[in-house]
């Protein structure tokens, strides 16, 4: 079988050839796109990362392709319905980050809600001001969770562990995990207006791109705190800009964010991106929740398990 691999690291490269060795396999370093899918042309499968952006172009580059392993939760980089034309089938993997993810997203709210960069720049400066590092207790407030899925019920276990109440949207409800939680499903609505903080860990769809607009951001309340490490394009940039221009939003932790890629492409008119890279309020990660030691190797693990899985007709983790 032809394999051609993506956005491989180099010492996962050592990994994938020991144990699919006897197969013909190929890396590049570089995210796979319409413009060089002719690498992998006549490849019958193709293991990406998030970074690759699968459109119908770079499928027809890729004639012999039967099956896409992307190495993420994620599939938004992969042009769905041209796969389905082609009968491609892609695989994900489910659950490398669940906790992983959870706990960088917590992080993010604990170190807004304690001030941790303020209070390291006034260390650095030798310019101690206590006053101005007045922090706030996570112990009673309200987190609203925006998808409760494996990453989402990861993040409100430690919520809880901070006596923080809960409440969570999702259009798939999981009551034995409400009740032994101890958190309660409502409305996206009722979520908006009564969270104190906001923490998103959907996947990105059409019902879910731009969820929180404008609209979404006039019903919250007035200094909440919104947390995304799921997808940039679920939380409207402009939007969320002016919501932290007129202080509807009190503080913001990002690992992702729509336009993500302008941050490595110096553009003076990105006045957006360099608003929010200069508000000591915003709190940016360069999209890195789901980086750790643990989750590459249930990465490469899972990976493997899909590609064997497929070559023993019985592919595993479908998205289709």
């Amino acid at each position: 079988m032809k394999i051609a691999f993506f956005e491989c690291e180099k010492d996962e490269v050592s990994v994938l050839k020991k144990a699919l060795s006897g197969h013909n396999l190929t890396f590049f370093p570089e995210a796979l796109d319409e413009k060089n899918a002719g690498k992998a042309g006549d490849a019958e499968i193709a293991c990406v990362f998030i970074y690759s952006k699968i459109n119908s172009r770079a499928i027809e580059k890729m004639r012999n392709l039967k099956l896409i392993v992307t190495r993420s939760t994620g599939y938004d980089h992969i042009d769905i319905e041209a796969c389905k034309k082609r009968g491609i089938l892609i695989s994900n993997i489910p659950r490398y980050g669940e906790n992983t993810v959870a706990e960088h997203a917590f992080s993010l709210l604990l170190a807004l809600s304690r001030k941790i960069r303020e209070a390291k720049e006034q260390i650095e400066k030798k310019k101690i001001n206590i006053k101005s590092l007045e922090c706030f207790d996570l112990k009673g407030k309200t987190l609203g969770v925006i998808g409760a899925g494996r990453i989402g019920l990861s993040m409100i276990k430690m919520a809880k562990g901070f006596n923080m109440n809960v409440i969570a949207y999702d259009t798939y409800q999981n009551n034995e995990a409400a009740k032994e939680l101890g958190f309660s499903y409502v409305s996206f609505d009722e979520l908006l207006r009564s969270s104190d903080v906001i923490t998103i860990h959907a996947l990105l769809t059409e019902k879910t791109y731009h969820l929180i607009d404008e609209k979404a951001f006039k019903k919250m309340k007035k200094g909440v705190v919104l947390i995304n490490t799921a997808r940039g394009k679920i939380v409207k940039l402009d939007a969320l800009v002016r919501a932290i221009r007129e202080k509807k939003v009190s503080c913001a932790g990002m690992d992702v964010f729509e336009h993500e890629e302008l941050l490595t492409k110096k553009k003076k008119e990105d006045n957006l991106i360099h608003y929010l890279l200069g508000n000591k309020n915003v709190l940016i990660t360069p999209h890195m929740a789901f980086y750790s030691k643990e989750s590459r190797q249930r990465e490469i693990e899972t990976t493997l398990e899909n590609i064997n899985c497929f070559l023993h007709d019985k592919p595993a983790n479908l998205v289709q």
